[in-house]
């Protein structure tokens, strides 16, 4: 296996991202676990807006059930629960339950004051 070394493309490569302000101050309690669901969340914005999954106040919305969630990350039902949890309490995500499972709206953290 070869070192990375200053010709490296990193654009060739998929990345996921957890921004920068869910390590600070404000969100130092957040476990890792629903840091990382969080990433993934996020991620899954731009399939929905792909798919216009907009609601009609304007809001981009997701569906991630929590069974693939656990697949995803690797992580129990009662782990993923959890994080869900801590996500709404940090006022993260707002879940809305549907016939077809709970519609999630993130909350646009990159505005706020860190």
């Amino acid at each position: 296996m070869e070192l990375i070394n200053q010709n490296f493309d990193n654009q060739s490569y998929y990345f996921y991202k957890i921004p920068k302000i869910l390590f600070t101050k404000k969100y130092k309690k957040l476990s890792s676990n629903a840091k990382f669901c969080y990433m993934f969340l996020l991620d899954r914005i731009n399939l929905s807006l792909y798919n216009n999954m907009i609601d009609e106040y304007g809001n981009v919305y997701i569906y991630y059930s929590r069974k693939d969630m656990e697949r995803s990350l690797g992580l129990s039902k009662c782990t993923v629960i959890s994080a869900f949890k801590q996500l709404v309490q940090f006022g993260l995500i707002k879940q809305v339950e549907t016939d077809i499972g709970y519609r999630i709206y993130l909350y646009n953290i990159f505005n706020n004051t860190i």
